[in-house]
């Protein structure tokens, strides 16, 4: 017999609707129950498939392989790992438990004893597995697409896939809802259950960042798009700052082309044009059904296409079809929204983004797919590859895109890393003429510096390089890229197996630009240190020496010297390097002048004359780093006042981030000297355990960062609620708020004053002893883009008007209560 519970999840799967309770039975008796911890690994990318999974209970991420970057969720009802164990496929994701989870797995030999005796059920989770095989091919053909999305698409909001919500990133699995969102598409109602199947593999899936254009007024088309999810407009150029209508998800466009299109001639199918021009709102995905695709189905069968002009005569009577959106006279006011209030909106979001402290900017995978086609056309394998079906896949692709890549992108195209170009002639030409090879371009003339030369002639030992050792089996190109892959000791083993690769190694430009040698830092010491120097050269831009607690002045003068004379750095990282002096760190200002992040955490020998050095006048450009926008001084305590007048007399106009953690030597009088300037550049200022720090000191930085974006107050206990009123006339940017432990600064009167800074977005009150629920109410209340509240340690959180109240319901096996705000109808994530 089976329990109840277990037949019940058993039903809730859509592949089981309609089996027997004879399958239910067959399927418990091989199935094995097993539970996972939160963040235990499931299944691992790469590793042999042995076995396939049912989500009875909680649910799961599909994360990065490290765990990092959750980039979707899978809840009950859902399964995972068919695709390893019916096509005999390693992994192709990592799959973490993101609560504790009950999960049915059932092995590859009992799936397939199970499945002997129904046919049906197997037909439909091969199918099933078949789609989501096929959606993962065509992401990997697109190799570019998944380069530039996935660290940027790290950062989504995790969204079960069970809503038809899929992760753009390349190597996991995105179609598990296709065939379920066709389904439930109304203007499919009519197929037939078979041809879902063949739809689903047909279709492709796009990414489109906010305000990027799907496709223009003019262009030609005949594909219908639906929306996923997100938001999309109807926008007419010839009626400029008019929004005429707003898709949301279920949604779909583009349907009176194809419709036009299956009553002409075959020569007015190829120049079926848009009649408006459709603009993602938000961040959305769109499904698109090519236009053969359906028309082939309309062939085989005449009663869709009679069933789709139905379906789309209805819309055209209710003004829910674009192309009568756009020709209709009785559009109201009320449905015409101006796009300058909008497109304001976004602006000042992306200035605000903008003027935060530096971080790498990557591009979305929407913008990378705008800009697929172009890039193909100027790499130089285009005509070049190792399997035909790709190279035709990829053709298909091409030309089916033309139409979208002449929009228009917010969103800069970042620059190319520069590798060496490969020109690879078309494999077995049909022709014999060496016309058919084209030639490289022709480099322009690049100098070798006298030093260059030297460690060159240092390798080859005086000699002339063999002409037999270039003409290789691989290109210099290929080993170089591999190279890149490796760490700092395997490159060291790999420059002695050969000269050739110790040449590569050696004098390859792009390798090591960052030296990170914390993984090391335990047993450095100079000696190893000046080897480290002397095998990277003078390529680093990025240091990172934290910790490394054996290193002195002797080998760190060695690599700064190497590096910053004949090199460049742009970020020395020295965290907790005690032995270093404040002479050997003085170097910096001669070699720094394309530093431009320094942080100097625990160097307990940094005092006033170090930051005078490294920040010297700016009037004087011999000596200093000029370009020194980020700097963390935390936890060095000999720092004075006479600090903070040299910032405010040589580095106001530069700044942008400062850590002043646990600086406790400097006072009052020393933010006074800020007052007299402004900072306009500095967005993060960070104060944690200046626990001397008055109302005074806040004044005076209040009035000198107008533009600040992030502050933390962590243990400044002497505040007053009136340094609090002081932000908020002052600072009005500020998104992020550290007020944790601040004892009784911070009370509901506080919190108050907090909630009319109209950009916060993440608020930490930790421990503050006075915040009771009345003043929790009215920050919800009142702010209009919070989204994150740390109460935890609040004693009185619960306590309304001397009242005990029910306390918000947390999430199970967390900390966390997700609150919906009204009148916004916000989400706040909310700690207690």
């Amino acid at each position: 017999s089976i329990p109840p519970e277990l037949l019940n999840r058993f039903k809730t799967f859509s592949l089981f609707q309609n089996a027997p309770k004879t399958f239910f039975a067959a399927l418990a008796r091989s199935l094995r129950l097993v539970t996972y911890n939160p963040q235990e690994y499931i299944v691992k990318a790469g590793e042999q498939a042995r076995s396939m999974y049912w989500i009875l209970r909680g649910t799961v991420g599909v994360t990065s392989t490290d765990g990092e970057a959750v980039y979707a969720e899978l809840a009950a009802g859902s399964f995972f790992g068919e695709i390893g164990i019916l096509f005999n496929r390693p992994r192709t994701a990592t799959v973490v438990a993101r609560t504790k989870v009950l999960l049915g797995v059932l092995t590859k030999d009992a799936l397939s004893i199970v499945l002997y005796d129904y046919p049906t059920i197997e037909r439909l989770i091969r199918d099933e597995g078949q789609e989501r095989l096929a959606m993962q091919e065509k992401r990997i053909s697109r190799p570019s697409l998944y380069q530039q999305s996935v660290m940027q698409d790290a950062l989504r909001p995790t969204i079960p896939l069970h809503q038809f919500i899929n992760s753009p990133v390349d190597n996991i699995d995105n179609s598990i809802s296709t065939r379920e969102f066709l389904r439930s598409l109304p203007i499919f109602k009519t197929l037939p259950s078979d041809l879902f199947h063949e739809l689903a593999l047909s279709v492709e899936i796009k990414n489109f960042k906010t305000m990027e254009y799907i496709f223009r007024k003019g262009s030609v088309g005949r594909d219908i798009y639906f929306v996923v999810f997100g938001e999309v407009e109807v926008l007419n150029p010839d009626i400029p700052n008019r929004v005429f209508a707003r898709l949301g998800s279920g949604k779909y466009f583009g349907e009176m082309a194809f419709l036009t299109s299956l009553s002409d001639d075959d020569n007015s199918k190829s120049t079926e044009t848009r009649s408006a021009d459709i603009r993602a709102v938000s961040d959305c995905e769109v499904l698109i059904v090519k236009g053969h695709t359906l028309e082939d189905l309309c062939k085989r069968y005449p009663t869709v296409a009679e069933d789709m002009k139905a379906t789309a005569g209805e819309r055209l009577k209710i003004n829910d079809s674009v192309g009568n959106l756009i020709h209709s006279t009785e559009i109201t006011p009320q449905d015409r929204i101006t796009v300058d209030s909008l497109i304001a909106s976004h602006e000042s979001d992306i200035g605000i983004r903008n003027q935060e402290s530096e971080k790498p900017s990557f591009r979305t995978a929407s913008a990378a797919s705008s800009t697929t086609d172009i890039s193909a056309d100027n790499t130089p394998f285009k005509n070049f590859s190792f399997d035909t079906h790709a190279a035709t896949t990829a053709t298909a692709t091409t030309t089916t895109n033309t139409t979208l890549n002449n929009d228009t992108s917010l969103i800069p195209p970042p620059q190319a890393r520069k590798s060496v170009q490969l020109s690879i002639p078309t494999m077995n030409p049909t022709g014999g003429s060496i016309y058919r090879y084209n030639n490289p371009p022709r480099l322009p003339f690049q100098y070798t510096s006298h030093d260059h030369r030297l460690r060159l002639n240092s390798i080859n030992h005086g000699r002339r390089r063999s002409s037999v050792l270039i003409n290789g089996p691989l290109p210099d190109s290929l080993f170089l890229k591999i190279f890149s892959y490796l760490n700092l000791p395997n490159l060291m083993r790999m420059s002695s197996v050969c000269r050739r690769w110790k040449q590569l190694i050696y004098l390859g430009s792009d390798l090591f630009k960052v030296l990170d040698l914390t993984p090391w830092s335990r047993d450095l010491n100079d000696e190893g240190l000046i080897q480290i120097t002397n095998f990277v050269g003078s390529r680093p831009e990025v240091i990172d020496i934290s910790s490394c607690f054996h290193i002195t002045d002797e080998s760190f003068s060695y690599l700064i010297n190497e590096v910053g004379i004949r090199g460049s750095i742009k970020k020395l990282i020295m965290k907790n390097n005690w032995n270093i002096s404040a002479m050997a760190i003085m170097d910096l200002s001669i070699v720094g002048a394309e530093l431009n992040t320094i942080d100097l955490s625990n160097c307990r020998k940094v005092k006033d004359d170090v930051i005078e050095r490294l920040i010297s006048s700016k009037y004087d450009s011999k000596f200093g780093c000029q370009k020194l926008t980020n700097l963390n001084l935390s936890y060095c305590k000999y720092l004075s006042d006479k600090t903070m007048m040299l910032f405010a007399t040589n580095a106001s106009d530069r700044l942008t981030s400062l850590d002043l953690t646990r600086c406790t030597t400097i006072t009052d009088n020393g933010y006074s000297f800020w007052a007299q300037t402004q900072f306009p550049q500095l967005q993060r200022l960070i104060l944690r355990d200046c626990t001397f720090l008055s109302d005074n000191a806040i004044t005076s930085l209040a009035s000198s960062c107008p533009n600040l974006r992030e502050l933390d107050l962590t243990f400044c206990c002497v505040l007053t609620d009136n340094s609090l009123a002081i932000l908020y006339l002052c600072c009005k940017y500020l998104t992020s708020l550290n007020l944790s432990f601040c004892g009784s600064a911070v009370s509901d009167n506080s919190l108050v004053s907090i909630s009319r800074l109209p950009y916060l977005e993440k608020l930490l009150v930790t421990g503050c002893i006075r915040v009771t629920r009345q003043g929790v109410d009215m920050l919800l209340s009142n702010s209009k883009s919070i989204k994150y509240l740390d109460l935890s340690q609040c004693p009185r959180a619960n306590v309304y008007q001397g009242t005990n109240v029910e306390p918000f319901e947390k999430k199970p096996g967390t900390r966390d209560a997700y609150l919906k705000v009204s009148p916004f109808d916000r989400i706040v994530k909310v700690v207690l």
